[in-house]
């Protein structure tokens, strides 16, 4: 009996963690917000502009023109130049 108890308000509590992270999820998607999704994405671009930017501004500021042809070809490489 003591069991049963406990699974049921296991149960219910659940059920009331459930609906508690679906309804802002729901909120959002009709209330014309950004999804959940778009703001994954838009963190994601948020983070690869902070990853490349410095090294970006790095590359204008080099003087030596054999470094800076070293530098460009190295962030062509690894991609960094595609932001």
């Amino acid at each position: 009996m003591k069991t049963m108890l406990v699974f049921t308000i296991g149960v219910v509590i659940g059920g009331l963690l459930l609906v508690g992270l679906l309804l802002p999820i729901s909120t959002l998607a009709g209330s014309g917000e950004s999804s959940p999704t778009e703001l994954v994405s838009n963190v994601g671009d948020i983070y690869r502009e902070a990853l490349v930017a410095p090294f970006q501004e790095v590359e204008q500021e080099i003087q030596d023109e054999k470094i800076a042809r070293f530098y460009h070809r190295l962030l062509q490489r690894t991609g960094l130049d595609k932001l």
